[in-house]
C-alpha cells in the first residue's frame, strides 16, 4: 500500500505530514490553477489548442440546435467554440443576437429581459452563471439560489436558441 505523504522543510528540518485527499483540498487546488491554466495550456502547446478546438468545432458541422456537451472540460473552452461558431454563422447569415446574462434563478424579471432581447435580435441566447466575483467577502456565495432545472425549463419555454449553464467553481458550461 502507497502511503501519500507531503515533505515540509523548516529552516533545515525534514517532517512528514499525511496529504489530505479530502474534496475540498481537491477542489481548492484545481480552483487555484484555473485561471492560468487556459494560459498555460496555450503557451505549452504552441497553440496548437486552439487550432485544435477550431478543427473539432468545424468537424462537428453543427446546424445551431444541437446541445454540446464539453466533458471533462476544465474551463469551457470547446463548448465556447461550440457557442461563438454558432454566433459567427447566425451573423453571418444576416441575424441580429440578443444575449441576456443571468446569475440563475429565473424569475419574471428576466422573462421581461428575453422578451426585450427576443424584440431586439433574430436569435436570443442566454448565459447562467453565479459568478464568485460578485460576492463581496462576507456574502454568501455557496448559498446563493441555484435552481438549474427549473431555469433550463424557463429558457426552453422561452425558446432561447442557445443556453449556457456554467459551473461556478470552475467556470465551465454545463450544458
Amino acid at each position: 500500500m502507497v502511503r501519500m505523504v507531503r515533505i515540509l522543510t523548516n529552516n533545515g528540518c525534514v517532517s512528514v505530514d499525511p496529504v489530505s485527499k479530502s474534496t475540498a483540498r481537491i477542489a481548492g487546488m484545481f480552483d487555484s490553477i484555473a485561471g492560468r491554466y487556459d494560459l498555460l495550456n496555450h503557451v505549452l502547446s504552441a497553440g496548437i489548442d486552439r487550432r485544435w478546438r477550431t478543427r473539432a468545432i468545424r468537424s462537428l458541422q453543427l446546424t445551431g440546435r444541437e446541445r454540446v456537451l464539453d466533458l471533462c472540460t476544465g474551463t469551457g473552452d470547446l463548448a465556447i467554440a461550440a457557442v461563438r461558431a454558432r454566433v459567427r454563422g447566425w451573423h453571418r447569415d444576416g441575424h441580429r443576437v440578443a444575449f441576456v446574462p443571468t446569475m440563475g434563478n429565473l424569475h419574471a424579471g428576466h422573462l421581461s429581459l428575453i422578451e426585450a432581447a427576443r424584440r431586439h435580435g433574430d436569435r436570443f441566447v442566454a448565459s447562467i452563471f453565479v459568478n464568485p466575483m460578485q460576492f463581496g467577502p462576507n456574502e454568501d456565495f455557496a448559498h446563493y439560489p441555484r435552481t438549474p432545472t427549473e431555469d433550463e425549463r424557463m429558457l426552453a419555454a422561452a425558446a432561447t436558441d442557445d443556453e449556457q449553464f456554467h459551473d461556478t467553481k470552475t467556470r465551465q458550461p454545463i450544458t
